[in-house]
């Protein structure tokens, strides 16, 4: 189950680094740094909630009910961790139960990165949304 981890932990990297690539430019970004960390936020969401939940919503906070989420064995893991996993499964090398916990530790760790980034990043900072160009 080691291999899935690690496989799990370089897919859902990757929406931090973009994020992160972005706000080491050395070009003036205030213009966009509020669409980017609300993108972030959406794209992030849409890793345990449906999509379509995501865009009809206004206020972040509301995503955090559970009754919205996906469930467990739905949440975006990435196509080679779940691959993975499948065949940990069908081979025998990992339970079912493995599988399960495997599965709410992910969603738990989509959710409080969300979670994170909704309480501290500053999405609804007026200066943010209305930069003089």
């Amino acid at each position: 189950m080691t291999e899935v981890y690690l496989l799990f932990y370089q897919s859902a990297l990757q929406i931090f680094i973009s994020l992160n690539l972005f706000l080491q430019k050395q070009d003036p970004l205030i213009g966009s740094v509020s669409y980017s960390l609300k993108r972030f936020l959406r794209l992030l969401a849409c890793k345990f909630i449906p999509p379509q939940t995501v865009k009809a919503t206004s206020n972040f906070k509301e995503l955090f009910d559970v009754e919205k989420h996906k469930n467990d064995s739905s949440v975006d893991i990435g196509l080679v961790t779940r691959t993975t996993l499948n065949n940990l499964i069908e081979f025998g090398d990992a339970s079912t139960y493995e599988q399960k916990m495997f599965y709410e530790g992910a969603k738990a760790f989509f959710l409080t990165a969300f979670k994170y980034g909704v309480d501290r990043m500053p999405v609804d900072d007026p200066v943010l949304q209305n930069p003089k160009r």
